[in-house]
């Protein structure tokens, strides 16, 4: 717990006394929070208090759910999440790549979307597992460059080393790094 409140602690600090320079060595306003995918549930909890303390500070947030936005586009997009279900027993691959552009580009498009409306808001993305690996978290972030502007918190349940992002601590081929953001 000590680890999640000393990244708090970091990341309360970084917006409320350095706001307008988050972004200004990398030239985007966006953090990637790491943390160990088991303390997911206390991770989560630690940055609605942190939201708190952010609100405290005349710092408003926006916290969106992947999980909430992959079920509303998948519904939206196929219809019956059973349906879903069926479909990928028969032709997993099929499916995910059928599926990874229109929900991925919804999911992007409403995030957008939302920051525009609230460009003074710092905005948390949380349940970032929901939507792996449909939407890899490399290119979720270069979609938003250049069209976010408010400073961006991404929660990662997993690490990162100097090289790539480490999904659930584990290495995956296929999963990229984004060098551009600040990573706790």
């Amino acid at each position: 717990m000590q680890l999640l409140e000393r990244k708090s602690d970091e990341l309360l600090k970084l917006i409320v006394e350095d706001y307008e320079n988050i972004g200004i060595h990398s030239g985007v306003p966006f953090v990637i929070y790491t943390y160990p995918p088991e303390l997911e549930t206390e991770a989560i909890k630690e940055v609605k208090r942190l939201g708190k303390k952010l609100e405290k500070n005349n710092k408003k947030t926006i916290l969106i759910r992947f999980d909430e936005l992959f079920r509303k586009f998948t519904e939206e997009s196929i219809g019956d999440l059973e349906e879903l279900y069926k479909l990928e027993e028969e032709n997993r691959d099929s499916l995910k790549r059928a599926i990874a552009k229109e929900i991925g580009d919804n999911i992007i498009k409403y995030i957008i979307e939302e920051s525009e409306k609230s460009p003074d808001k710092v905005i948390f993305l949380y349940r970032t597992g929901a939507i792996h690996p449909v939407l890899k978290v490399h290119l979720l972030m270069d979609a938003f460059e250049n069209k976010i502007k408010a400073p961006l918190v991404l929660l990662y349940p997993g690490s990162s080393d100097k090289k790539k992002l480490r999904f659930l601590n584990k290495d995956i081929p296929e999963e990229g790094y984004y060098y551009r953001a600040r990573i706790l």
